[in-house]
């Protein structure tokens, strides 16, 4: 949701039945992905070098922030400049992975693990049906082929087709 609900005594959360159950709703997923784990270190270090990333980050926190108490919603947590550049990456290399494992793009997950000490992107698939377990994600994770993946991702991702909208946006999304 982009407000969220948040209960209070004027507006309690509904329950899902009338009596406990005894179970929760679920659905069950089949799928594929790929989990890239980048090297901690780098990742930390680049972070205390880019005062850009920064002050972007303080852009978007701020314009957070107001979006927030415009809709009376609890405050968001911050974000990183980490969390900046993992989404971004994550992006750029779901939109490639798509273009060679035969899902379109719109079918890929992205799931980002930026807390301090990690620094992961998993790409996945997850359908109700065996059409999310194809085979063609997770055997583009063969260092091989995914070398060559991940540096026409940073290829095609030196130009954003947005220009200069990206550039001069102020953290509205």
């Amino acid at each position: 949701r982009v407000t969220p609900h948040v209960p209070d005594a004027q507006r309690p959360l509904a329950p899902l039945s009338e009596k406990n159950l005894g179970w929760l709703p679920a659905v069950e997923v089949h799928g594929e992905g790929i989990f890239l784990r980048l090297r901690e270190d780098l990742v930390a270090d680049w972070e205390e070098d880019q005062p850009d990333a920064s002050r972007r980050a303080g852009s978007i926190n701020a314009a957070q922030e107001r979006r927030d108490l415009d809709f009376d919603r609890p405050p968001a947590p911050p974000i990183s400049p980490r969390t900046i550049a993992l989404h971004t990456f994550s992006h750029m290399l779901l939109d490639e992975l798509s273009l060679h494992a035969g899902y379109p793009a719109a079918s890929l997950r992205e799931r980002i693990y930026t807390a301090p000490g990690q620094a992961g992107i998993l790409i996945y698939t997850a359908s109700s049906d065996s059409a999310g377990s194809l085979g063609g994600l997770s055997a583009l994770a063969q260092p091989d082929l995914f070398q060559d993946i991940f540096l026409a991702a940073i290829d095609r991702g030196r130009w954003c087709s947005s220009d200069p909208v990206c550039a001069e946006s102020r953290g509205s999304g």
